[in-house]
């Protein structure tokens, strides 16, 4: 075989196996992309769901703001129930 006849063959094959390896990276972005939509879709669902841990942690931060409040007016009212004041007196806070 003549020089030229290898040079030739020699770029068949790396054509060959160039087209070859082409395939195989088509495939493998193939998968890649659907991973990466899997994960998308995936960080979606979490955002979603902290979406909804932000919107409890409000209402239960909003509860315990409340309650806080109704323990503070309770033991307001203890206070003065027991510094001697009338039911009156009590239930108003201050003098009838």
């Amino acid at each position: 075989m003549t020089h030229s006849g290898k040079a030739i063959a020699r770029l068949n094959s790396a054509t060959t196996e160039m087209s070859s390896s082409m395939v195989t990276l088509r495939r493998s972005m193939m998968v890649f992309r659907s991973q990466i939509q899997t994960l998308a879709a995936g960080i979606a669902q979490i955002g979603d769901c902290l979406g909804r841990v932000e919107a409890n942690l409000t209402e239960a931060s909003r509860d315990a703001a409340q309650t806080l409040q109704m323990s503070r007016d309770a033991v307001g009212l203890c206070d003065r129930m027991m510094a001697g004041g009338t039911a009156a007196e009590n239930e108003s806070g201050g003098a009838p």
